[in-house]
Order: C-alpha cells, then structure tokens, then sequence
C-alpha cells in the first residue's frame, strides 16, 4: 500500500516551523526508516499546492478502470486523534475479512476519517455486504 501524509505546522518563527517540520520527519522515519519525505515547503504556493492533492486525487479514484467504484457510505467516521492508527489497522481488517479494497483519508488533529470502500454499483444484491462493512466498522468505533 502507498500513502501520503500531509503535515502542516505553526509557530511563531520560521526557524520554529522548520524545527517542528524536522522533529515530525525524525518521528515518522523512526516508525518507518524506508518513509520517504516527498516535499517540504514553507513557501505560500507549494504549500496551496499541498493542500489541493486530496481534492485532486479523491475525484480521479472514480475514473479508475473497472467495475467497482469508491463508494462513499461510510463517509465522515470520527474518533480521538489518539485512536486513529488502531482505528486504521481495524478498518483495514474489516475490509480484508470482506476481500475490499478501500482508499482512507483523514484529518488527524480532528479524528476524522474518510473511507471509500471500492464496490459495484449498488443493487439488491450487493446492498448485505455494504451494511455488514458499515455495522462492523460502527462497532469497531464504539469499541474504541
């Protein structure tokens, strides 16, 4: 699986932004040493440019070839921000056990999440396995 993290940091001083931008780098990397910092800007216009990749991107998963589409109806999930990564890897869990590929984003100082699930159109007989996702997902939320 690949990913993207989209950080953003204040502070009082640029010389503060950038010791906080490295501290979350050194972060990330002692998680994952293979993590690969892609960009990092301070600068107005890279930084706009940053910020419009999920509107960009969640758009052209629908143009995707094949039958099944991202669904969104599990939209909008929230939890702590500290729940988050349990939260991911239970998701993902759920997904597998269903054999479902889905995209996740999320905005990680609120809690929330969005799932898209990659599903056919529905229809009669595919709605059972969309509210099993669903309830399952919900519980795992509750269980947080």
């Amino acid at each position: 699986a690949e990913a993207a993290l989209l950080v953003e940091q204040v502070g009082f001083s640029d010389a503060q932004v950038q010791q906080r931008l490295h501290n979350v780098t050194l972060a990330v990397k002692n998680i994952n040493s293979r993590v690969v910092v892609a960009m990092e800007s301070n600068q107005p216009d890279e930084v706009d440019f940053l910020w419009s990749l999920p509107q960009k991107v969640v758009p052209s998963l629908s143009r995707l070839p094949g039958e099944s589409r991202p669904q969104p109806f599990v939209e909008d999930i929230a939890v702590p921000p500290e729940c988050l990564y349990e939260f991911s890897q239970k998701a993902q869990k759920v997904f597998q056990k269903h054999q479902v590929t889905a995209t996740l984003y999320a905005h990680a100082a609120s809690g929330q999440i969005h799932l898209r699930p990659f599903l056919p159109a529905l229809t009669e007989r595919n709605a059972p396995i969309l509210e099993t996702i669903a309830r399952e997902l919900y519980q795992t939320v509750f269980a947080l």
